[in-house]
């Protein structure tokens, strides 16, 4: 299967003939659903390339998704097959065959076959030899019309399966915590607003939250899909949190602590805590 993990920013960078050879080898040997998708290229993230994929595959004329369940191998061949069918039929137990199920999957493909005019498709991973017969067996029965998309989705299954196998998910995020070090405490209900530096050195708001009973906000403040490059800017509302606490506003120094630091790789995790006290702050860069 697909050894070596690209990023979307990879795929993005890349021209049509290589999107279509690399990319587009996730469906068999039909190198035209990722010449049909080429046209939303770039993608702002893999779910979205994948239901691009997905919606030209539906929306070809018939005879066109006929030749795409046409280049699937019979599941149990022992036929030379592409690399990532061959590993997904050896994984699911299917290059282990008795000689005896090796005949009883052969009969059962040539029987499926000729009632449908393509190869029995089933998206095996994660699936065992005895699934793989029995959904077989019940799926003899269906008229050609429900077969014919059952394949499509089965098809569009093993498409997300080597996606994900082909792409590298970020896991890049941002996430913070607040310690009030005065007491040895996690600092709970601070309200934090994150802002991203734009032209002209404008910030914008893009984010508010508020801190929970760890001192931690819990979902983080940018995922993987919405981290990108550039400069970003917490700020801590410290003093409502003191306040909040009865504390007298002469023991504390702090109203709003501005936190500005730059992402270089949105595909890293960022954790930007804040070190509180009634006179000062610190902060560092976590993981």
């Amino acid at each position: 299967m697909f050894q070596i993990s690209i990023s979307m920013d990879h795929v993005n960078k890349m021209d049509q003939s290589e999107f279509v050879e690399v990319v587009g080898a996730v469906f068999e040997h039909s190198p035209w659903v990722a010449e049909r998708s080429w046209k939303n290229h770039p993608f702002d993230h893999l779910e979205q390339m994948y239901n691009v994929m997905i919606k030209e595959m539906h929306a070809a004329p018939s005879s066109l998704k006929r030749s795409l369940l046409r280049a699937h191998p019979d599941l149990g061949t022992r036929l030379e097959v592409s690399e990532s069918s061959r590993d997904e039929q050896k994984n699911a137990g299917l290059s282990q065959l008795t000689e005896e199920e090796f005949e009883e999957f052969s009969m059962m493909n040539k029987e499926y076959t000729n009632k449908f005019g393509f190869p029995f498709i089933m998206a095996v991973k994660g699936q065992d030899k005895l699934t793989i017969k029995n959904n077989m067996k019940e799926r003899i029965h269906n008229s050609y019309e429900e077969e014919f998309e059952t394949a499509l989705i089965q098809v569009s299954k093993i498409a997300k399966f080597r996606l994900d196998d082909l792409i590298e998910i970020k896991t890049g995020k941002l996430t913070t915590h607040v310690l009030d070090i005065s007491v040895g405490k996690p600092a709970k209900q601070v309200r934090i607003e994150l802002f991203k530096l734009i032209e002209d050195h404008q910030l914008v708001k893009i984010r508010e939250a508020r801190t929970n009973s760890d001192g931690r906000v819990s979902e983080p403040l940018l995922n993987e899909n919405e981290l990108e490059k550039g400069t970003y800017q917490l700020q801590f509302h410290v003093g409502d949190y003191y306040r909040s606490n009865k504390l007298e506003q002469e023991t504390y120094f702090l109203e709003i602590v501005p936190i500005q630091f730059v992402v270089s790789n949105e595909e890293e995790h960022y954790h930007v805590p804040l070190l509180l006290a009634p006179g000062g702050y610190s902060t560092y860069r976590g993981s």
